[in-house]
């Protein structure tokens, strides 16, 4: 019979993807809001507010994913406590 590891891997690639996640939507994000001219054109018609939220989301999920590699409850189950 096998231990689970506390740190197993499924906590691993659950954190991996929540960062990677989050640095996606933070670099999508920041060329939306702060791009050149060509990175704005290519957004089109966007609602502010909605290009803000998700920029400002990407950290959320990046620290989720710091706080499910940390074990910190708090930390892991923040993207959630927005509903």
């Amino acid at each position: 019979m096998t231990s689970i590891s506390p740190r197993g891997t499924g906590l691993w690639v659950a954190a991996g993807i929540a960062v990677l996640f989050g640095a996606l939507t933070i670099v999508s994000g920041g060329q939306a809001l702060f791009g050149g001219a060509a990175a704005q054109g290519a957004v089109g018609n966007a609602v502010p507010f909605v290009l803000w939220f998700n920029f400002l989301s990407g950290f959320a999920y990046v620290l989720a994913g710091v706080g499910i590699v940390m074990r910190n409850p708090g930390l892991a189950r923040l993207p959630w406590h927005w509903r």
